[in-house]
């Protein structure tokens, strides 16, 4: 079990999330590969035990952005859950 290839790692903190992370699933490997993401809201009720706040609220507009969905439905690319890889 477990996955061919891990990604998203250079992804953390970057200004240009959603950019990077476009090009990213451009260049995935052949085969499954785990994509390491954070995406969250910002809740400073959390800042106590992680500062990793505002970039996770960052993350999640990425990812529910009409370029990255567009960029997930070319169907080259298949999403499942981290038990099923």
């Amino acid at each position: 079990p477990g996955t061919d290839a891990f990604r998203g790692i250079v992804l953390l903190g970057v200004t240009g999330f959603e950019a990077d992370l476009l090009a990213l699933l451009d260049a995935l490997p052949e085969g499954s590969t785990e994509l390491m993401v954070h995406p969250g809201r910002n809740d400073p009720s959390v800042v106590g035990w992680d500062t990793y706040i505002a970039e996770r609220a960052v993350e999640l507009a990425a990812l529910l952005s009409a370029p990255v969905r567009e960029r997930l439905g070319r169907g080259d690319i298949v999403l499942t859950r981290f038990g099923a890889a």
